[in-house]
């Protein structure tokens, strides 16, 4: 049954002023990491949090402030499956990065900084955190843990801008996706419908895959679409990988077990009935060998049902099931449902895809200025993954990115541009 407006376990403020563009729990809900950012602006408060919760409530583990005069922030965070490690990336400034990486138990003391060019896009971990991958510019970053401290491999993806990476439970297997162009400086994704100005050039996509091999990263192929990948990820178990695009589409992934001369998609997919566009928001879950891929898309078709170009836009959240047999798989769409903005990159499903969250809502911009004059309202939705049933939804003031679903399905921990974040526990009440 449908809870409009299912109210949260508990909710925070970490720094009021500020934006949370990224949300991270582990596979039980107890250990969440998350960061304090602002898009196009500057703070000496920008700060990376951890923190643990019974469920009931709160308790702030340490925090680690990124220093005075910051642009953006933190943009990413993940934590280890089993809440033991953590990671941060983000910028200070345009052209110096940042990735941090921690001992949560030990906290600020245990930190890692690892320098690097341009923003850190994404940053993912394993399930012990003995493998944290990271893409910014052209760089993938690979890190492994020694002892107690990570030690750094970058892989560099010439003529690239890398925006999304993936790696399995037991760090063996990791994807990264992003865009090749003739761009050596290459504007970060704006973050809701509209790309920053460079981003809007034509491209081809990337998908390539690599194993980790002894803290090495070995390509085991690489994909190109027709434009850019904004998003990549792969199954707990490594066996299957999902990109999508800017145009749209979807493309499944089998993990080879050797090297290929170039990797095949199972399938592509966009939907017939809907015309879709920028598609940020991507899950997947292999569930005794039943592959599940939420998708969502921006929508971009004409006539009366598209929104007025000074109107906020609206998107899709759908469900894809990998169906048919061996050398005949297509993609079997077991729902669709419209959402009140465009998309954004909060879905994730559990590990028995029982639920998958969405968010949205985006940045308004007038044609004369390439930052947002303001912000559309948002809402983090929770459906049932198999069925499209929406559980619940509840509305903020401003627009929502980050929505992490732990890996039992039983608590959610979402972020929003309003400053705070939020957490439900069993989250289908």
């Amino acid at each position: 049954m449908l809870q409009d407006q299912l109210a949260p376990n508990w909710t925070l403020t970490p720094t009021s002023g500020l934006q949370i563009n990224t949300t991270a729990i582990s596979a039980n809900g107890a250990q969440l990491i998350t960061g304090t950012s602002s898009e196009y602006g500057e703070s000496s408060d920008f700060a990376i949090y951890s923190y643990a919760t019974d469920g009931s409530a709160p308790s702030l583990q340490w925090s680690d402030p990124l220093g005075d005069n910051v642009t953006q922030g933190v943009f990413w965070v993940a934590v280890s499956g089993n809440g033991a490690y953590a990671a941060a990336g983000g910028q200070y400034s345009s052209g110096n990065g940042f990735l941090r990486t921690y001992n949560v138990g030990v906290g600020v003391s245990s930190r890692q900084e690892f320098s690097v060019d341009s923003r850190i896009n994404e940053v993912e971990s394993s399930f012990d955190g003995s493998t944290i991958i990271a893409v910014e510019g052209s760089n993938a970053l690979l890190l492994t843990l020694n002892g107690q401290s990570y030690t750094d491999s970058p892989t560099n993806v010439s003529e690239s801008y890398l925006r999304s990476c993936g790696v399995c439970n037991t760090g063996e297997i990791v994807v990264v996706g992003g865009e090749l162009d003739s761009y050596s400086e290459h504007a970060e994704f704006a973050r809701g419908r509209k790309p920053a100005k460079r981003a809007e050039v034509s491209s081809t996509g990337l998908v390539i895959l690599y194993a980790n091999q002894n803290g090495t990263l070995v390509e085991y192929g690489r994909f190109h679409t027709a434009t850019g990948v904004l998003r990549v990820v792969i199954s707990a178990d490594g066996g299957y990988f999902a990109a999508s695009t800017k145009n749209g589409y979807v493309y499944l992934f089998a993990t080879p077990d050797s090297p290929v001369s170039g990797l095949t998609p199972l399938w592509s997919y966009t939907p017939s009935d809907q015309s879709l566009g920028l598609t940020y928001a991507l899950a997947i879950a292999n569930v005794n060998g039943k592959v599940y891929v939420g998708a969502g898309g921006n929508y971009d078709g004409s006539g009366a049902a598209k929104a007025a170009s000074d109107s906020p836009g609206f998107g899709f959240a759908y469900m894809l099931q990998n169906a048919g047999e061996s050398g005949d798989y297509y993609p079997q769409r077991l729902w669709i449902n419209q959402l009140e903005y465009c998309p954004n990159p909060g879905m994730n499903m559990d590990a028995n895809a029982q639920y998958v969250t969405s968010t949205d809502g985006e940045p308004i911009f007038s044609d004369s200025n390439s930052s947002p004059q303001e912000e559309t309202p948002g809402n983090f939705y929770l459906f049932n993954a198999q069925t499209g049933e929406l559980y619940w939804k509840y509305a903020t003031s401003l627009m929502n990115w980050p929505m992490s679903i732990n890996a039992e399905g039983t608590a959610v921990f979402a972020g929003s541009d309003d400053g705070s974040v939020y957490y439900w526990g069993s989250p289908a009440l």
